[in-house]
């Protein structure tokens, strides 16, 4: 018989993020015994970094493609190494616990949870500023491990093995930061990369659905923004953990840039024209980065394109009101 604490078990996919890599991994050995890491290869320094970090088994995901089912089972099977009770927590290397866990009574009622238990947490957009932020619905970052082998797609599914009929614990108090906004550049083009990915990766689906997939900032009302609270990081800080700062990523961005040419010198820009990736000058990129394509960059929508991502763009923060959805389905018609 297990004891009726469980050991707590970090897992996180990486490529590519050493701009916040070592923040991530300072924050997470103050509350995890292990943190599971599985890297797609990274080129940037990440594996360098993450072998600092004596809590942390790296694992090497030897993927070509974006798939997040591999990822997870990866992970998750190596956490089941670790014996005894586990709690399993899944981040993004973006990601982080907010600092009250350390003082917070639900982090021992996680550790004591039965086997099977979920827990949701609410995300903590934080916003450029690095003052102001948007709180989005809870969400499952965590579970006690009940062996459940789980079921997995390959991109946007659930992160843990989870039971449709799971006994499901909302924290109120412990949150996760999330810092994706506060490099805004690095987040556009990391938006674009998977409006262009998606539309390759599932050619059913429609275009409408992938902007309002890829655009959750247009979502937000000014009256949800809030100020970030000083709980959410103290802890941290008085471990000389710096929470503010934030490390522009260039390198990101080129990667991105330079994989999103290939798709155009591959299959045309004409066949993205649906995509709203056109609010940057491909033609400047290129030589900017040096990835010269043979074909034209030009954006290539017509009128019709530009109008119909403009009433995406104003109608993103209520696309599901009579008027919009009569529209929306309308534009299906047109193959939107």
């Amino acid at each position: 018989m297990f004891k009726d604490k469980a050991v707590v078990i970090c897992i996180t996919p990486v490529r590519n993020e050493a701009w916040i890599l070592d923040r991530f991994l300072k924050c997470a050995s103050l509350w995890a015994d292990y943190i599971v890491i599985a890297d797609r290869m990274s080129t940037d320094g990440s594996r360098e970094i993450v072998k600092k970090y004596p809590k942390v088994k790296l694992l090497d995901n030897t993927s070509d493609d974006f798939d997040e089912k591999t990822r997870i089972t990866l992970m998750v099977n190596e956490a089941r190494k670790i014996p005894g009770k586990r709690l399993i927590i899944a981040l993004d290397a973006d990601e982080a616990l907010s600092a009250n866990f350390a003082e917070s009574p639900e982090w021992d009622k996680m550790l004591n949870a039965p086997e099977g238990t979920v827990f949701k947490f609410e995300w903590v957009n934080i916003l450029p500023d690095m003052k102001h932020c948007w709180l989005e619905g809870n969400r499952f970052f965590g579970v006690v491990d009940d062996g459940y082998e789980g079921k997995y797609i390959k991109i946007h599914g659930p992160r843990l093995p989870i039971r449709n009929n799971a006994s499901v614990v909302s924290l109120e108090g412990i949150k996760v930061l999330h810092y994706q906004y506060t490099d805004w550049e690095r987040m556009k083009s990391k938006q674009r990369w998977y409006q262009i990915w998606a539309s390759l990766r599932f050619p059913n689906q429609r275009p409408v659905d992938i902007y309002r997939l890829y655009h959750p900032v247009e979502r937000v009302a000014r009256e949800r923004i809030i100020p970030l609270r000083k709980e959410w990081f103290s802890y941290y800080e008085s471990k000389g953990i710096d929470m503010k700062e934030v490390k522009k990523d260039l390198s990101y961005q080129r990667n991105k840039n330079k994989e999103v040419l290939a798709f155009f010198e591959k299959y045309g820009v004409k066949r993205f024209r649906k995509c709203d990736v056109w609010d940057v000058d491909w033609e400047e990129i290129s030589r900017e980065i040096r990835y010269e394509i043979n074909g034209p960059l030009k954006d290539p929508r017509n009128f019709f394109d530009k109008a119909i991502h403009a009433w995406l763009a104003r109608t993103q923060m209520n696309p599901w009101s009579l008027k919009n959805k009569i529209i929306s389905r309308a534009l299906e018609l047109f193959g939107w």
